[in-house]
């Protein structure tokens, strides 16, 4: 157990925010390859989403470009605070009043709490951020933010 508690935890953030990655970029470009701009500017119309012709392209290619940056860990806590808006958005005012109701919406507040973990704790070791800044390696000092 005690070898349990020596990790750092930051190797825990760096899982999420890869897996979380891999599942933005997924949902991205299967809107690209799938119903395209046309199909989702539909549906964000049909379901009272502002500006779809505004918003559709820059959600879609958010998830894509986001993806691909938690994936390396890059501007991991702009992506996180992207990702609270986002899926916030989709899980109340989208999937909750959808048929399907907290099935449907269960994924985007399970999204939208990876988003504030990376908000608040960054990207973890084995990132780009923590490469960049220097910090691969340094334990987290309480109180002290860490990418």
């Amino acid at each position: 157990m005690q070898a349990l508690e020596r990790l750092h935890p930051g190797y825990g953030i760096a899982i999420v925010r890869i897996m979380a990655g891999i599942v933005l970029l997924q949902a991205g470009y299967a809107k690209w390859t799938g119903p395209g701009i046309a199909g989702i500017t539909g549906f964000y119309g049909n379901v009272g989403i502002p500006a779809p012709g505004v918003m559709a392209p820059l959600l879609m290619t958010f998830e894509v470009v986001g993806g691909i940056l938690l994936i390396i860990g890059l501007f991991t806590r702009f992506v996180g605070a992207a990702m609270i808006v986002e899926f916030l958005v989709a899980g109340l005012a989208v999937s909750l009043p959808s048929q399907m109701g907290w099935n449907a919406a269960r994924l985007d507040f399970l999204l939208a709490a990876c988003g504030a973990l990376f908000l608040f704790a960054g990207s973890g070791p084995l990132s780009a951020d923590s490469l960049l800044l220097g910090r691969r390696g340094r334990a987290a000092a309480v109180g002290a933010p860490s990418f």
